[in-house]
Order: C-alpha cells, then sequence, then structure tokens
C-alpha cells in the first residue's frame, strides 16, 4: 500500500492570507494608539486653554493695557485653533481606523474560507485513504481465500 501525504496545493495563499490579517491586525493597533496620544493631547490642550483663559480673567480683573489685552486674546485664540487641528487629527485617525477594520474584516473572511477548503480538502483526503485501505485490504482478503486457503 503506497501512503499519499496530504499537501494542501493552497497553503502558500492561505499562508499569505494570515500575513496580511496579522499585518492589519497591527496597522489598526498603531493607529488606536495614534488615537489615545491625540486625545491625550487634546486633554492637555483644554486644561491648558481652561487655565490660560482663567488666568486672563483674573488679570482683566485687576486691570491691563490693550497690548497685553491683545497678547492674551491671541495666546487663547492660539490654543484654540490648536485644540481644533488635535480634532481634525483624531478624526482622519478614526476613518483610517475604520478602513482598516474592514479591510481587515475581509481578510479575516478570505482567510476564514481558505481554512474551510483546507479543512474539506483534508476530510476528502482521509476518506479517500480510508477507502483505498480498505479496499487494498479486500484484496488480500481475496488473495488469502482464493489462493491462500487449503480446502
Amino acid at each position: 500500500m503506497v501512503s499519499v501525504i496530504f499537501k494542501f496545493r493552497l497553503e502558500k495563499i492561505l499562508n499569505l492570507r494570515r500575513r496580511e490579517e496579522n499585518l492589519l491586525k497591527h496597522e489598526i493597533f498603531d493607529v488606536r494608539n495614534q488615537i489615545l496620544l491625540m486625545e491625550k493631547e487634546l486633554s492637555m490642550t483644554r486644561k491648558t486653554f481652561k487655565e490660560k483663559a482663567e488666568k486672563f480673567l483674573n488679570l482683566l480683573k485687576e486691570g491691563l493695557s490693550g497690548e497685553e489685552i491683545k497678547k492674551h486674546q491671541i495666546e487663547l485664540y492660539l490654543w484654540k485653533e490648536r485644540e481644533k487641528e488635535i480634532l481634525k487629527k483624531i478624526e482622519s485617525l478614526r476613518k483610517r481606523e475604520e478602513e482598516l477594520l474592514e479591510m481587515y474584516k475581509k481578510k479575516r473572511m478570505e482567510r476564514r474560507m481558505m481554512e474551510k477548503l483546507k479543512v474539506r480538502r483534508y476530510k476528502n483526503y482521509l476518506k479517500e485513504m480510508d477507502r483505498l485501505s480498505r479496499k487494498h485490504m479486500d484484496e488480500i482478503a481475496e488473495r488469502r481465500f482464493w489462493w491462500g486457503s487449503k480446502r
């Protein structure tokens, strides 16, 4: 009896699908980390803006010259613009995350299909090996019956 080893002809493609899926996982992880960092930066910017605004209000109560008021207003404006810039970055990172998630879902589905195909082909292989083994055993039994038995 000849033993045949199961070989999935699409194994390289399956491995490629796995690698692509893992790369997307890592990229999603990186984008999420960037979002977290930007959210922390946003929090710090808002906190600084609030502190600067309170300081400005307190200085206004004490009395400031027009030039100092303008200087503080520009500073507050710049902090507000920085906040808007960070929000835009977070929004673009979230869009990128959604795109990557869609790509990841597609790649995962492709990988799962390939794995199911591999399992089906392996089951068919096992059935065929079982059928060949039974056929071989039947031939051996038949030979013994016709040529090996003494009547």
